[in-house]
């Protein structure tokens, strides 16, 4: 509204008709203690990469308690196979209709394990949060081998220069995905249930976790 001053006679009054706006919902936790992601019932089996360097294998966490709070660490539990020290990628990601989406780590973060088992990586610097649906995190390979079977080779006949990542199981089926450098991401749940033993196929999910805050 403008009003040109100089041809106002008398006091005006201008009312204002009163509008409701639904704001989103906001999630506040009073409980500033540290949670991490469920752990693994027990290990099943290892992983690794499906293809060359930027191969990614991820986890499913959709826990409510991780949700809209600060991402404090990453949980990787490395293989006593392959070489623990060799460098990889952690990668997170958020998720739309049960999916990878937006990735969420604009940082290249860039670690190797100390040892097996175990290894856990701190991520309070960064200033993430898993956003509304949970995320997925995810290992990203940095070495060279070309494909799936040039692994394998090197892995039974020569050294595998590259960490491996375990495989286990969570109690709730399918939570896995991964990828190659080009291919989009692949559903652990659409593919292993072909495969024999489709049981024994549900547990092969990556042993990732994450703390928060």
């Amino acid at each position: 509204m403008i009003v040109n001053y100089s041809e106002m006679k008398g006091e005006m009054k201008v009312f204002l008709k009163p509008k409701a706006f639904i704001l989103a919902e906001v999630k506040v936790f009073s409980d500033n203690k540290p949670y991490t992601s469920m752990k693994p019932i027990k290990k099943t089996g290892h992983s690794f990469q499906q293809g060359g360097m930027g191969s990614q294998s991820g986890l499913l966490l959709t826990d409510q308690r991780l949700f809209f709070r600060q991402i404090q660490k990453a949980h990787f539990y490395i293989s006593n196979l392959g070489n623990r020290h060799f460098p990889f990628r952690i990668r997170i990601y958020s998720l739309q209709h049960g999916k990878p989406a937006q990735e969420i780590t604009q940082e290249s973060i860039i670690v190797h394990a100390k040892h097996r088992g175990w290894n856990e990586f701190d991520l309070s610097q960064y200033a993430y949060f898993v956003p509304d649906g949970g995320c997925l995190v995810a290992m990203e390979w940095l070495n060279f081998e070309n494909h799936f079977d040039d692994v394998y080779q090197r892995f039974y006949h020569e050294k595998y220069e590259a960490q491996v990542l375990g495989l286990a199981d969570y109690g709730k089926g399918y939570l896995g995905f991964s990828k190659t450098e080009f291919s989009s991401w692949n559903f652990n749940g659409d593919y292993l249930p072909h495969f024999q033993k489709t049981k024994m196929n549900m547990f092969l999910n990556p042993m990732i976790r994450l703390t928060v805050k």
